[in-house]
């Protein structure tokens, strides 16, 4: 049973979350979400309660030497920065 971006919407809601913290380090992690789904399950708990805060946290340059998690880091800011205005 997968956390899709629905039952992270459907939780969020429940909680009453309002903030969103993403740890760099699990993005594609052998058992982690891809960006693309980080990506929609933020739209998801966006679309369910307003975010008044978010961070993105734990990024390792050494871990990363092709960039690819900086650049999912920063798209996921570009999204957040988006939904925020």
């Amino acid at each position: 049973m997968g956390a899709g971006p629905g039952r992270l919407a459907a939780a969020a809601d429940r909680l009453g979350a309002r903030g969103i913290e993403v740890d760099e380090a699990a993005v594609e992690a052998p058992a982690g979400l891809t960006p693309a789904e980080v990506q929609g399950a933020i739209r998801a708990i966006a679309a369910a309660r307003p975010i008044c805060s978010a961070s993105v946290a734990a990024y390792d340059p050494s871990a990363d030497p092709e960039g690819r998690a900086l650049e999912a880091g920063l798209r996921l800011i570009d999204l957040l920065a988006d939904l925020a205005g």
